[in-house]
């Protein structure tokens, strides 16, 4: 157990380092801050208007952000992740396997980056905007954002797992992104059919809404654990797949 947590977090540092490094995760980081931000500025005038037109004291600051990031985080999810490993695999090696790492720790490492990857990316959109809504309203908007993070940090991890899954199937970098927007588009509209929307991510990403608009969490932490047993099962998935490839 020792040699895979040594084998994950080195994995984890080299990757997330060299994305870092990359114009692909630098161009995503910008433009989610900048679409955060309108969205943060658009929600702050509806409010005014909202409640000077109808007495409604609706926090579209939140809500407005929420939704873009909904809308947001799979297409992003699925840019960063789909040649995490199908890359390596199209090659017919993976580089770690050179020094005798393990493929769980290979999977492992490289998911937490863009898993770690993500969730800072939100993280930093989230404080600028509680440091923006804080200075009007008050620190109990502290709890909504946070809130806000940790859903919205899970979401986009079980579409990383999700692309990872597909990119494993798919074989190719070009395959992978193809697939994994089609997937994408599926679960998108299954999440439209009762009988089969529990299978799709996209039906669970609105459930902290009810925590944010009622206060009410019941459904908020259903939504959390069906996201990480969707997130737990693509992993899986992809560790049987690159298990039995016959790779270097």
């Amino acid at each position: 157990m020792a040699y895979i947590s040594k084998g994950v977090w080195t994995i984890f540092l080299d990757e997330f380092i060299e994305s870092l490094k990359t114009r692909k995760a630098l161009a995503i980081i910008i433009s989610y801050l900048f679409l955060m931000f309108i969205g943060i500025k658009v929600g702050s005038v509806f409010e005014i208007f909202a409640w000077a037109l109808a007495g409604s004291r609706q926090s579209f600051s939140i809500l407005l952000p929420y939704y873009i990031s909904v809308g947001l985080l799979p297409l992003f999810s699925i840019i960063i992740s789909y040649n995490l490993i199908s890359e390596e695999i199209s090659g017919g090696s993976i580089k770690f396997m050179a020094y005798r790492t393990d493929r769980l720790s290979i999977l492992g490492g490289k998911i937490l980056s863009s898993f770690v990857l993500s969730a800072m990316m939100i993280f930093i959109a989230y404080a600028t905007a509680l440091f923006y809504v804080h200075s009007k309203n008050g620190l109990w908007f502290f709890i909504p954002y946070l809130v806000s993070w940790i859903y919205l940090s899970i979401y986009a991890f079980c579409f990383i797992c999700l692309t990872v899954a597909v990119s494993m199937v798919a074989r190719t970098p070009s395959a992978s992104i193809i697939w994994s927007l089609l997937v994408s588009i599926l679960f998108l509209v299954a999440m439209n059919f009762n009988y089969i929307s529990f299978f799709s991510p996209f039906y669970f990403s609105t459930k902290a809404l009810d925590y944010l608009i009622k206060g009410i969490s019941l459904n908020m932490i259903l939504g959390l654990n069906v996201l990480l047993l969707h997130t737990l099962l693509y992993f899986l998935i992809s560790f049987a797949v690159l298990k039995k490839s016959d790779l270097d």
